[in-house]
């Protein structure tokens, strides 16, 4: 009988050659911005030297640094679910009301009871 090794860990980003899908899409969407504003003929040089730049060090950091052992672009998406929801949680039992249904006439509660 043969043995078959089954993976444990199946949470695996897809990969190209080294570098992850979104690895990929951080540093071609990175490049494609600023080789559009250096081949633009409406844009000057020194502004896009000056704006391409820090998109170049934004891509490189979003696709390379890890933070808690988890790409930071996933770790920024966290912050900012974790900062939108609200921090504190109250309980008060005030605020749930349950309703009885009383029956106004005995009489219907009587007629469906069956007596054995």
């Amino acid at each position: 009988m043969y043995d078959f090794i089954i993976p444990q860990e199946l949470n695996i980003a897809d990969r190209i050659g080294k570098f992850t899908f979104a690895q990929w899409g951080f540093l071609a969407g990175g490049m494609l911005v600023v080789m559009t504003m250096l081949i633009s003929k409406n844009i000057p040089m020194w502004v896009s030297i000056l704006v391409g730049v820090p998109v170049v060090v934004l891509c490189l950091f979003l696709a390379f640094v890890k933070k808690y052992d988890m790409p930071m672009y996933e770790y920024l998406i966290v912050l900012m679910i974790y900062k939108t929801l609200p921090q504190e949680m109250i309980y008060s039992a005030t605020e749930s009301v349950i309703e009885f249904d009383e029956f106004d006439n005995d009489e219907e509660v009587e007629e469906n009871l069956i007596i054995a």
